[in-house]
């Protein structure tokens, strides 16, 4: 959408093999139709043509149809491999297929969320049957969750997604834009049928995955999230580090059970208060203010890194210019 600003593709960036768009597409035959627009399906980085057969039907099978021989080819050559399977659904344009549509008779247009979440399940059913088919079940450790809460301002029509009473939605730093359900599955290694209450981060993942295969880091760069194997496995029942979020000049911290949002300077205690509706920063003065120092040295760091700092190459340039952040209200 910006391409001189975010221009990243995988193919620049280490991913051996790609199967990718630049933006949303439609959830049922994605090649075509008003979102495929200048805005094709990328195979290794060559283009496809928007009536290819292969692109027709539910997006979440289009893409699951390319990961798949991905693994097999990895399992068949012995190799350990990271896949990252990122599913259009439910982004807009929601649309689901005839015969999903039928497994919803009486849900008006909302049938075709439900049945694009379905579509989407039964593909990530498919990838744990191949698992189990390839024999690695037990040797695979396998992550879902969403990027973010549901689209528009209320449940209507195809705009079906819920919060159960977080409040906001999509594009807001409040829970309801932010906060996901996530599942982690390791046969063996993780307890089954348990649930974690230690709020975690997709900024978690590439420490935990460095962790577990004993990778070692060229450099002392510093690392956003944090191992989180040990909650996982209940060895720890708090994270050490907090969440950040940043949205245009707007900045959230989750510290302990405590959300602090810049720049108004609201403080949520989320142990008791779900949906973010007392804010008691006045009663905690001294946790506001630390929250408000650790958002300045954060924002001081990934400026840094937006130059180049974190990264022995003298020949880097950023892609684009530091956007500064408006100063939270109150204090940097």
């Amino acid at each position: 959408r910006k391409p001189t600003e975010n221009f990243a593709p995988p193919w620049e960036r280490d991913y051996d093999r790609s199967f990718v768009t630049e933006s949303a597409v439609t959830t049922w035959n994605p090649g075509v139709g008003k979102r495929a627009k200048n805005n094709p399906f990328y195979d290794d980085g060559v283009p496809l043509n928007g009536e290819d057969p292969s692109l027709r039907g539910g997006a979440a099978k289009v893409v699951v149809d390319r990961a798949i021989p991905f693994m097999e080819e990895a399992v068949k050559n012995e190799t350990p491999f990271l896949s990252v399977v990122w599913f259009h659904a439910p982004h807009e344009d929601i649309e689901a297929g005839p015969d999903y549509l039928a497994m919803y008779p009486d849900s008006g247009d909302a049938a075709h969320y439900y049945g694009c979440i379905t579509e989407l399940d039964e593909q990530v059913g498919r990838i744990r049957a191949k698992l189990d088919e390839l024999g690695i079940t037990e040797n695979t450790l396998l992550f879902f969750c969403s990027d973010n809460g549901p689209e528009g301002k209320a449940v209507k029509g195809r705009r079906a997604g819920v919060t159960n009473g977080l409040r906001e939605r999509k594009r807001s730093l409040y829970d309801g834009g932010v906060r996901v359900p996530a599942l982690a599955c390791w046969p063996g290694k993780l307890e089954a049928d348990s649930t974690l209450d230690v709020p975690l981060s997709t900024l978690d993942y590439f420490p935990t995955v460095q962790q577990l295969v004993d990778y070692e880091m060229p450099d002392a760069r510093p690392i956003d999230g944090q191992d989180i194997w040990p909650i996982l496995t209940r060895a720890q029942t708090q994270r050490a580090k907090s969440i950040p979020f940043i949205r245009g000049n707007q900045v959230s911290l989750v510290k302990d059970h405590f959300k602090l949002l810049l720049p108004n300077g609201e403080l949520y205690d989320l142990s008791n208060d779900w949906g973010e509706a007392n804010n008691v920063a006045a009663q905690h003065p001294e946790r506001v203010d630390s929250m408000r120092r650790e958002v300045a040295t954060l924002l001081e760091s990934i400026q840094a890194s937006h130059s180049g700092a974190d990264y022995n190459d003298p020949s880097f340039k950023p892609v684009d210019k530091w956007k500064s952040l408006v100063k939270p209200k109150g204090g940097q």
